[in-house]
């Protein structure tokens, strides 16, 4: 459910995407509020 305080997000990746699943698993934990990972780019 998409809450009205959040923002929808674009993750632009490069190489392995630790860093897009760092910022996901943030997300999901509750740890990084006020953005929703909405989908993924990457080179």
């Amino acid at each position: 459910m998409i809450k009205e305080s959040e923002i929808r997000t674009a993750l632009f990746i490069s190489g392995g995407g630790s860093t897009a699943e760092a910022v996901i698993k943030a997300h999901q934990s509750g740890e990084l509020r006020g953005i929703l990972p909405i989908v993924v780019i990457s080179s």
